[in-house]
């Protein structure tokens, strides 16, 4: 089993990304075994997300790459260096533990 989550999306507040990590916890808490991935957001071409993202002004002017990479969008709510920590360290939020 796994989880995989999203974080950095558009209008994404801190509250929001902690939602996220306690979903986590609750799914971990019932299996232990679950693997934990997290990922930022990117708003690849030709997708609905993309179009909201150009109409709202929300891209800089680089290009989505991996979803491993940084923040390609402007978040209001959230800053990149927490962004980024979030998904670092996301592991760690949800289980207290240190990844091996």
């Amino acid at each position: 089993m796994c989880s995989s989550d999203l974080i950095g999306l558009p209008l994404e507040t801190k509250e929001l990304m902690n939602d996220t990590i306690e979903l986590n916890r609750r799914i971990h808490k019932e299996m232990p075994d679950v693997q934990l991935n997290c990922y930022v957001c990117q708003p690849y071409h030709g997708t609905r997300l993309r179009d909201f993202c150009e109409k709202e002004n929300l891209l800089r002017k680089m290009e989505p790459n991996t979803v491993l990479g940084d923040p390609v969008l402007k978040n209001p709510h959230v800053s990149d260096e927490v962004i980024m920590e979030y998904r670092d360290n996301f592991h760690e939020m949800v289980t207290g533990t240190i990844r091996k």
